[in-house]
């Protein structure tokens, strides 16, 4: 999906490549976030780190989707739509099963 929809929804405004070094930094500043601000909150309670986490990614993809359509040239809706959707879906799942993993081990 990813690539395809991509190329289809914001054609130019996409890189031919994209910086991994930056996109690698996100995911770890996301990554600490999502610990802090969603799994370590739930206190081992895998439906509260669900919750929080889909909390947190509808903020944060959220707002950066709802500015991006309101300011970025051919930033489509559809685009916005499926990001918010998905990335609050995953950052929700990511949450509580890294709790449940964590209940798991310890």
């Amino acid at each position: 999906m990813g690539k395809g929809f991509y190329q289809r929804e914001l054609g130019a405004l996409l890189l031919p490549n994209p910086n991994l070094l930056i996109a690698g930094l996100f995911c770890l500043a996301y990554l600490v976030g999502v610990i802090a601000l969603a799994a370590a909150p739930a206190q081992g309670d895998v439906l509260k780190a669900l919750l929080f986490g889909a909390m947190l990614d509808l903020v944060a993809y959220g707002s950066y989707d709802l500015i991006s359509l309101s300011i970025v040239n051919g930033f489509t809706p559809a685009v916005a739509a499926v990001d918010m959707a998905r990335d609050t879906f995953l950052t929700g799942i990511s949450a509580a099963g890294g709790v449940w993993l964590a209940r798991v081990i310890t």
